[in-house]
């Protein structure tokens, strides 16, 4: 298997690694950017270029420089030749050149388009210096060309929208898309007399077809209105306000059989691109089909053939999207004083630091598999807030966008409101142990039992559902969702009461106007991605008492599971394994402590990991399949690795042969070994199998 490296870990980086055949494998991104060392991209780590030892340049077969100007490729291959690499080095620019999958879709769009006698005019959104609209023009000499764009660069509004809408920013001096204008862009058409200019921030630019005389127009050569139809339209917008209004505006507009080009869709550097379009499909039912281009362009078509087909209805409007809508419920994040034994519901307890850093995380994993989520509700109790924005900032909403809602609140404890269990034990006993008896229905005095604020969230979550369109988030608390959930499932509260999301966590219900209650499709579960963060594995460990030579262990363990990965090249999600590996041992000091460890994990709402891990010392492991599974890569690395050392399946089972003192449990070691051994002569033929093909 041939070995590269990709130079660039930005979005044309990405991009390369979803271009590279099965035979080829990186091992590595190079990036000079401090700020991206150490971080990993699709399971791939990021280093900086003197982090490479000499026999790892020498064993890369290819360096791919993922920049796109080609002054700086020529910097950085003198760079690469210094450091020692000579080896074959390749610039995407030349494939850019040669092979432009965007254009090439144009290409035979535009034929299409022909063939089948789609109608309508053609246009882009977001012209710059006019590069596509060539290309366009050139392919549709004897149509319209729409060009709108302000020919000064992003509008102030826009960017102030994107301010709210994203966590990330990626405008300013460095992306000034000011240097253009009119006649510029005019003087490389190939059919010019075909333009028409509409400057201006769109869509307030189309009051000029209404308003000729509006002294911000520059159409010289304009027709008196805009067409009815388009046959193809460009949308290079960058920003979400303007990829939504772009999508608003000119699909209703599109003739059946027609497409729109959506530029830096999959993109990393404007993420509002995404969010809009993905909001704009789900809301009716429609799919786009993203292009491995270097930009990361996706296609929207409106499928030809008889009115009220494939989405729309007879006056070529969209239908609705189907009627299964998703709800996410979401715990607020960490409390400062969670660690208490306190009553704490509707006191101000704010989110620690880590809680608020939980519920980005959470929202970036809504962002990135599901953004259709449209709205978020919120309790007005502070952590609430403070979650919901967090959450929101990660998935593109402001605050303002973030609604608050009285019914959303905690139980309300009356009484014992912020009262630790000691206080209470010391005053109320007998009251404590009756509470600690019925969970779900003890009435907290001058408040109200835990199955009473279930039903008020139900009532409140009904309300919602009625009065929102698509999918949307509710933040809110443990003890409203206890009672809430016991509800749903139809269990008694007080026996019931311990299958809760972790905090920032989540459940996903189902809501069908054909059912009276929606139903849960996923049970209470957290990001994975919390466990690439020292601090989320540090609450852990503190909170089990794992003590410091099995964390050494555990890390050890992942340090092996990767290099099994890479032996073996593995294909699955690379960082699985390695997550499984830093938690597999979490409760060592416990009687069958897979097993222990597992139901531990799946109340930190890691189920999939927990599965992982019950499996790690399991003599009924199936290793049957001819590919490697995320549980055979941590059961195999467990048993090289002793202690926070290397060993050789051979040393670890000799040594623990040794505590064998039953013949059953003589048996049960021999059968673990066998499971390992035939696990490592599986990494072994695949090894030789990515050897033999890279040769």
């Amino acid at each position: 298997m041939g070995k590269i490296a990709i130079y660039g870990a930005g979005q044309a980086g990405r991009m390369v690694l979803k271009w590279l055949p099965g035979h080829q494998e990186a091992v590595c991104f190079l990036d000079r950017d401090p700020a991206k060392q150490g971080k990993n991209i699709d399971g791939v780590p990021v280093c900086a270029p003197e982090e490479l030892t000499a026999a790892e340049w020498e064993s890369l077969t290819e360096v791919v420089i993922a920049v796109m100007k080609r002054e700086a490729a020529e910097e950085i291959t003198a760079d690469l030749r210094g450091l020692g690499f000579r080896n074959k080095v390749t610039g995407i620019t030349s494939f850019r050149d040669t092979q432009d999958v965007r254009l090439a879709v144009l290409r035979l769009y535009a034929q299409q388009i022909r063939e089948k006698k789609v109608p309508g005019a053609v246009a882009e959104l977001g012209v710059f210096r006019g590069d596509f609209s060539e290309e366009i023009n050139r392919e549709f000499p004897d149509r319209q060309l729409f060009l709108f764009d302000t020919f000064e660069g992003f509008d102030a509004a826009d960017i102030a929208a994107e301010d709210q809408k994203t966590a990330q920013h990626p405008y300013g001096g460095r992306m000034d898309f000011s240097g253009t204008d009119i006649e510029s862009v005019r003087a490389r058409l190939p059919h010019p007399k075909q333009a028409v200019f509409v400057k201006g921030r769109f869509p307030e630019s189309l009051g000029q077809f209404e308003n000729p005389s509006d002294s911000s127009a520059d159409l010289p050569d304009s027709p008196a209105a805009l067409p009815e139809q388009f046959a193809l339209v460009s949308l290079d917008v960058d920003l979400y306000e303007p990829t939504r209004q772009g999508l608003e505006w000119f699909w209703p507009r599109l003739a059946q059989g027609g497409i729109i080009l959506i530029h830096d869709y999959a993109g990393t550097q404007y993420p509002g691109v995404k969010r809009a379009a993905d909001e704009f499909c789900h809301k009716r039912n429609l799919h786009l089909l993203p292009l491995p281009d270097l930009h990361g362009t996706a296609v929207l078509m409106k499928q030809g053939g008889v009115p009220g087909e494939s989405g729309e209805d007879e006056a070529g409007t969209e239908k609705p999207a189907a009627s299964v809508r998703r709800i996410v419920l979401m715990r607020h994040g960490e409390r400062e004083h969670s660690h208490e034994s306190r009553y704490v519901g509707r006191t101000d307890d704010p989110l620690t630091e880590h809680g608020a850093f939980q519920a980005y995380l959470s929202g970036k994993w809504l962002a990135e598999n599901m953004p259709s989520v449209g709205k978020i509700y919120a309790s007005p109790i502070p952590r609430c807030v403070r979650t919901a924005n967090e959450a929101g900032r990660a998935m593109g909403f402001a605050p303002e966008e973030i609604e608050h809602v009285d019914g959303l609140q905690e139980v309300y404890l009356g009484e014992w409101e912020n009262k630790t269990r000691a206080e209470m034990l010391e005053t109320d006993p007998e009251r404590v142990r009756e509470r600690e008896s019925h969970l779900g229905s003890f009435v907290f005095p001058g408040g109200e039992s835990f199955i009473a604020g279930g039903a008020r969230l139900m009532n409140t979550i009904n309300a919602l559902r009625a009065r929102t369109e698509g999918d949307f988030l509710v933040v809110t608390h443990a003890g409203v969702l206890r009672g809430y959930l016991a509800l749903l499932r139809q269990v008694d509260a007080d026996q019931k009461m311990d299958d809760l999301p972790p905090c920032a966590g989540m459940i996903i219900l189902e809501d069908s106007s054909a059912d009276a209650m929606p139903r849960i499709a996923r049970e209470p579960f957290a990001p994975e991605e919390r466990l690439d963060d020292e601090e989320e594995l540090g609450r852990l460990y503190t909170k089990y008492g794992t003590p410091e030579p099995v964390i050494r262990h555990m890390r050890k363990v992942a340090q092996t599971a990767e290099d099994i990965m890479r032996r073996s090249a593995y294909n699955g999600d690379r960082l699985r394994p390695v997550r499984a590996a830093m938690v597999h041992d979490l409760l060592r000091a416990q009687p069958d402590h897979e097993r222990a460890g597992a139901a531990a994990l799946i109340k930190e709402g890691y189920r999939e990991l927990a599965t992982i891990v019950a499996l790690h010392n399991d003599e009924n492991i199936d290793v049957s399949g001819d590919g490697l599974t995320a549980a055979e890569i941590l059961y195999l690395a467990d048993k090289l690795s002793a202690g926070d050392r290397s060993v050789t399946l051979e040393e670890r089972f000799e040594k623990s042969r040794a505590k064998c003192v039953t013949p059953e449990a003589l048996a049960h070691h021999e059968a673990r070994y066998r499971k390992a051994r035939a696990i490592q002569d599986k990494v072994e033929r695949l090894a030789r199998r990515e050897d033999s093909a890279a040769k």
